[in-house]
């Protein structure tokens, strides 16, 4: 991919410049993994492909890993009484979907593929829900993020020590700076996640294919914020 244009959705090819993954030690370690896998298979002529997955939402019993952003941005609600709005692509996928998917391509031909939603949803209809579950209004991004600054300025960064449960957004604070940084044009996950192009997993995979997917919707959020609950990390409703 040695043109690639960082405007437009990442094709689904192999990324030969190490320039494309200088962001992070996170992007830096995929990268070389693509290429050890992709290089090891021109030498040993194996059939091997790479399939990079986007962010996996909790499954059919709404099992997320509360250490992700997006649990933490949630339970943020309690703590500033709001939470973002916004008109950005969500394309996010249930990890059982993901897996069974990933089945689904074992027997094609050596590939680089994108494994994300093929029905994405915008962003509100994933926070709107939410904010009515929780009972908050939603504000825009930048005003959310000035709320967190401001409970870290305010010295309640210590909150970040106190255990994964407590205010665990200010942990990542660094992450949500970025969504700040990310070209209009390529927003997803307000601008937290990369815009990718999926065209041939779809065609290889009839799992994606159109049709045979539900979309992300208040059904998945009852599920992830029962699970987020059962397990200590939100207050009980």
């Amino acid at each position: 991919m040695p043109d690639y244009d960082p405007t437009l959705p990442a094709p689904e090819e192999p990324v030969l410049s190490p320039e494309v993954a200088v962001q992070s030690g996170y992007t830096e370690s995929k990268w070389i993994a693509e290429r050890l896998v992709q290089t090891a298979a021109q030498s040993l002529s194996l059939n091997a492909s790479v399939i990079r997955v986007g962010l996996l939402t909790g499954s059919v019993n709404g099992s997320w890993d509360t250490n992700h952003w997006f649990p933490a941005l949630v339970q943020s609600a309690e703590y500033l009484g709001c939470l973002p709005e916004g008109q950005e692509i969500v394309s996010w996928i249930p990890v059982d979907l993901a897996a069974a998917t990933i089945v689904d391509m074992c027997d094609i031909a050596a590939d680089t593929l994108h494994l994300v939603h093929p029905q994405p949803v915008r962003w509100n209809a994933i926070m709107e829900p939410l904010a009515s579950k929780l009972n908050v209004p939603l504000v825009p991004y930048v005003e959310w993020l000035a709320r967190l600054e401001s409970l870290a300025e305010d010295g309640d960064v210590h909150a970040t020590h106190a255990g994964k449960n407590d205010k665990a957004a200010l942990r990542l604070l660094y992450v949500y700076r970025k969504a700040l940084a990310t070209p209009e044009r390529l927003e997803e996950s307000m601008g937290l996640m990369p815009r990718v192009a999926m065209d041939k997993a779809v065609r290889i995979s009839r799992i994606l294919q159109e049709g045979s997917t539900q979309q992300l919707g208040p059904e998945d959020v009852d599920r992830w914020l029962s699970y987020w609950r059962v397990t200590g990390f939100m207050r009980s409703s």
